[in-house]
């Protein structure tokens, strides 16, 4: 993926380069034309020239050079020539420019007749002359642009530069934006062009913070709302099933019970995701050790393990990571507490806490019958639970319970999986917090 100014500058570069070549191409078309036409007028300027003296009768040399070669005959006779030119005519008895091979050389030969006095001149170029000639003209006018052209090139960079500064500004004040920051954005010395899109991300900021606001203002109310009314209703019952001692009532109570237990569940699960929210998270981050934390959660959630007169084994050393001490308590009492509530009585649960290389890891180890692996994707979905509500265990549950294990996991960029345990045989949870150096 390139980037808007690498890309500005490549092709702008591109641009003048070909542009430089195409020019180049062009000027040495020029300089070939005005070559062949100043060449020539030199020729003819020499053949008029010799044309207007008149020599002896007798065939002479004169020194040349190897840059010009002439001719001169009268009556179809060599009266006098350049040292480096044939004996025989350069070129045909006609008048006009052409060309021909001597000297071990290709010359441009121009021809002339002075019908009065019965003479023709010749006088020559190398062509090659004017091929040399046409280079060192456009070489001497397109080498100043080549060589300027990094130099161009770092300006092009400092100009695209500044003017994606806008741009620039947008895109470092949307990354200091915090999660549940939904304030409009302010930028300065902002373009003509991304007027639009600001004022685009600010409407999409208004919308989305009232939604969040109704979200957040729904959730927490219905929790507390519902709260009040499943704790006056649940000590009702208490009393209701101690003062009716008939079988046929108290199994229709326990009914009953088990559904306000379900109630009162889901409520604290919502209160729990609510809590666990990112603004609610980074206020709370320090760097915490998870060994105290464990060991804690344990001993808040033993009574739970006697009464199901299960095991719970741990193994940890003090491991620090960067965490909020609540998420964290939050992610292992819905570990722990799933572990219990769907494995048999006198069953084994075990923590461990160790450090992997730049991961510190917490497994969660149990005994009990698992999930099956076509369900590890599923089990993360809010209010989904194996089987349904009719959970084969007859748990009281909402399925909200790994769905707030994975948000916690995520708000601490850790990673979670599930596999079946080695150890125990059951089903294994595997949270890794990755260290940074």
């Amino acid at each position: 993926m390139i980037s808007i100014k690498r890309y500005q500058v490549l092709m702008i570069t591109s641009i003048i380069t070909l542009v430089c070549f195409t020019a180049a191409i062009q000027g040495y078309r020029a300089s070939m034309k005005k070559a062949d036409l100043m060449f020539d007028q030199e020729l003819v300027s020499m053949a008029k020239f010799m044309l207007s003296f008149s020599a002896g009768k007798e065939r002479t040399k004169v020194e040349g050079n190897e840059n010009f070669a002439f001719q001169y005959w009268q009556a179809n006779k060599l009266i006098f020539s350049s040292n480096n030119s044939p004996t025989q005519p350069l070129a045909d008895f006609k008048a006009g420019i052409s060309q021909a091979n001597f000297a071990g050389k290709r010359w441009q030969i121009y021809s002339q007749y002075n019908p009065n006095d019965d003479i023709w001149v010749f006088t020559a170029h190398p062509s090659q002359r004017r091929v040399e000639l046409a280079e060192v003209m456009t070489l001497s006018a397109i080498t100043p642009l080549i060589l300027s052209i990094p130099f161009l090139a770092l300006l092009i960079y400092f100009t695209v530069n500044q003017s994606l500064k806008p741009l620039i500004s947008l895109s470092s004040a949307l990354k200091l934006k915090k999660e549940n920051d939904f304030d409009v954005l302010h930028i300065k010395n902002k373009s003509k062009e991304l007027k639009p899109v600001i004022n685009t991300l600010n409407q999409l900021l208004v919308r989305l913070n009232s939604a969040f606001i109704r979200e957040k203002r729904f959730a927490s109310d219905a929790a507390h709302e519902l709260r009040t009314p499943l704790s006056v209703l649940k000590l009702n019952l208490f009393n209701i099933v101690n003062e009716l001692k008939d079988v046929e009532s108290g199994e229709s109570l326990s009914q009953l019970q088990h559904g306000v237990n379900r109630m009162t569940h889901v409520i604290e699960q919502i209160l729990l995701l609510n809590r666990t929210s990112p603004e609610s998270f980074q206020a709370n981050f320090k760097q915490l050790d998870l060994d105290l934390i464990c060991k804690n959660v344990i001993k808040d959630i033993y009574p739970d393990i006697l009464a199901k007169k299960q095991t719970i084994e741990y193994f940890g050393s003090s491991e620090t990571v960067m965490c909020d001490e609540f998420s964290i308590s939050t992610l292992l009492q819905n570990l722990i507490g799933n572990a219990i509530k769907y494995t048999e009585e006198h069953s084994i649960i075990k923590v461990s806490l160790f450090k992997s290389g730049h991961n510190v890891v917490l497994q969660v180890d149990d005994s009990g019958e698992g999930i099956p692996s076509t369900e590890y994707a599923r089990v993360f979905d809010r209010f989904y639970r194996v089987g349904g509500d009719q959970h084969q265990t007859n748990t009281i549950g909402c399925g909200l319970g790994l769905a707030i294990v994975q948000h916690i996991v995520e708000l601490h960029g850790a990673t979670i999986s599930l596999s079946q345990s080695q150890s125990l045989g059951g089903l294994s949870v595997t949270v890794k917090f990755h260290q940074y150096d």
